[in-house]
C-alpha cells in the first residue's frame, strides 16, 4: 500500500514530483530493509525497518516508516490537493489547476507565515526571534530547495503534507524536549522515526527481563523516567496534555530512553480548550476527552475550556496503578516492604485525591511536590535494594 501502483513514492521521486532526503536511500541505495508491517492504527501506515548507514552513519538501527492514511486517495492526487491548498492561501488570484508543480510560486516568507499561523492555531506556539520555522520542520538544508526567495510546489507541497501530520509536527516542534521519538528523515509525506517499542514488550527488549512481571528495580527505573518525561511536558514553554495515557503508549529508544509514542492524542492548551468547550453537557462526567477530564457549566450547558485533571494524575491512575499488568495492578505494584506503605499510599493519593476551589470546581491535579516525593521514594527503594544485594 505504501509503494505499489502508479502513485508510489519512488515513481513520483523518479519523475521529480516528490522530495526529501529519505527518497534516494529508500528507492535507490537500498539502505532501508523492511521487517514487518505494524499497522496498529487505522489512521496511519506503520512499517518496521532496519536503517543501514543513513539514520545513524556507520550503523544499522531499527526504525519505523510512518505516513497518515490517504483514505484510498492516490498519493499524486493527495500531493496535488496540498499544492492547490497552498496556492489558494498564498496566490488567491491564480488558478491552481493551471500551475505546473515545477514553477516557482511559493516564497519562503509565505511558507513561514503559513507555518506560524498553523502552529499557533494547534499549539499556541510562537517562534522565538532567533528561530527559523522552516528549519525546525524540514531541516537546515531547506534553502537548497529555493531559488532566491521562492520555491516550487514540489518542495512546498511535500513540506505541507508533512506539517499536516500531527505526530510528525509535534515531534519536530518539541524535539528539543526529548519526549517524542526522533524523526530521522522523510520522503514527501512518508517519514522515518526512531524505533521505540511500547512497554508491553518490556520482556523482549532486555535479556535480563523474562516473560514474567519485571523485577522491581527495572520497574522503578522506568517509573522515574516516566516522571521525568511528565515533568518536562508540564514545564515546556507550551505545556502539552497527554489525553490517552496507558503503558503501551510509552516506549523505549534503542538507548533505553523513555518516549511517549502515541502523540496523536497529545494536545496543547489552546487545542484542548477548543475541544473541551465544543462539548455539550449536563454534568462533569460528560466533559471527558479520552483521559482529559473537564468541568460542565450547567448554566450554559457547555463544558468549560479548562482541564480538571493533569498528566501526573493520569499516569498514577492508568500506568502506576493501571490495567496493562492487571494481575499486578500496575507498574508500581508489589514494591519492596521498606517503601511499600508510603509509596502505595502516595500513588493512590496521586490518582484519586480531589480538591475544590472557592467556586466549587472539583479537580484532580496532584502537585509538583507529589511528583518529587514519588521520585524520592523510588530512588530510596533502589538504594535499599542495591545495599541489600551488596551485603
Amino acid at each position: 500500500t505504501l509503494y505499489g501502483g502508479t502513485g508510489s513514492k519512488c515513481k513520483l521521486y523518479e519523475r521529480k514530483e516528490i522530495i526529501g532526503n529519505l527518497c534516494k536511500p529508500l528507492c535507490h541505495k537500498q539502505n532501508i530493509q523492511f521487517s514487518q508491517c505494524l499497522n496498529y492504527k487505522k489512521g496511519k501506515h506503520v512499517i518496521s525497518v532496519q536503517c543501514k548507514d543513513h539514520c545513524v552513519p556507520g550503523k544499522t538501527v531499527p526504525a519505523v516508516l510512518k505516513m497518515a492514511r490517504l483514505n484510498g486517495e492516490p498519493l499524486d492526487k493527495h500531493l496535488a490537493e496540498a499544492g492547490k491548498e497552498l496556492l489558494i492561501k498564498t496566490k488567491p488570484n491564480v488558478d491552481p489547476n493551471t500551475v505546473s508543480v515545477f514553477e516557482y510560486f511559493i516564497s519562503s516568507e509565505s511558507l513561514s507565515l503559513l507555518t506560524s499561523d498553523y502552529l499557533n492555531e494547534e499549539y499556541g506556539y510562537f517562534a522565538r526571534e532567533d528561530q527559523d520555522l522552516l528549519s525546525v520542520i524540514w531541516g537546515e538544508d531547506y534553502p537548497e530547495k529555493f531559488r532566491g526567495p521562492n520555491t516550487n510546489l514540489v518542495f512546498a507541497r511535500s513540506y505541507w503534507a508533512l506539517l499536516r501530520q500531527n505526530e510528525f509536527r509535534i515531534s519536530r516542534v518539541f524535539g528539543e524536549w526529548e519526549v517524542f521519538p526522533n524523526i530521522y528523515d522523510f520522503c514527501g509525506p512518508l517519514y522515518m522515526a526512531e524505533h521505540s517499542p511500547p512497554f508491553k514488550s518490556l520482556d523482549t527488549l532486555f535479556p535480563f527481563l523474562h516473560t514474567e512481571f519485571p523485577p522491581w528495580a527495572n520497574r522503578a527505573k522506568l517509573a522515574i523516567q516516566i516522571l521525568e518525561l511528565v515533568q518536562r511536558m508540564d514545564t515546556m514553554e507550551h505545556p502539552l496534555h497527554l489525553c490517552d495515557t496507558k503503558s503501551p503508549h510509552f516506549g523505549f529508544t534503542p538507548s533505553g530512553q523513555v518516549r511517549f509514542i502515541d502523540s496523536d492524542t497529545v494536545f496543547a492548551d489552546e487545542a484542548l480548550s477548543r475541544i473541551m468547550s465544543s462539548q455539550v453537557c449536563g454534568s462533569d462526567a460528560e466533559c471527558i476527552f479520552y483521559d482529559c477530564e473537564g468541568v460542565c457549566n450547567k448554566q450554559t450547558g457547555k463544558c468549560l475550556e479548562m482541564r480538571s485533571n493533569n498528566n501526573l494524575q493520569v499516569v498514577c491512575s492508568k500506568v502506576f496503578r493501571g490495567t496493562t499488568f492487571a494481575a499486578y495492578g500496575g507498574l508500581l505494584s508489589t514494591p519492596p516492604k521498606s517503601v511499600a506503605a508510603k509509596l502505595t499510599a502516595l500513588v493512590t493519593e496521586c490518582a484519586t485525591d480531589t480538591k475544590a476551589d472557592l467556586s466549587g470546581v472539583v479537580s484532580r491535579k496532584p502537585s509538583q511536590d507529589t511528583l518529587l516525593k514519588l521520585q524520592r521514594y523510588l530512588l530510596e527503594s533502589l538504594k535499599q535494594e542495591a545495599a541489600a544485594e551488596g551485603s
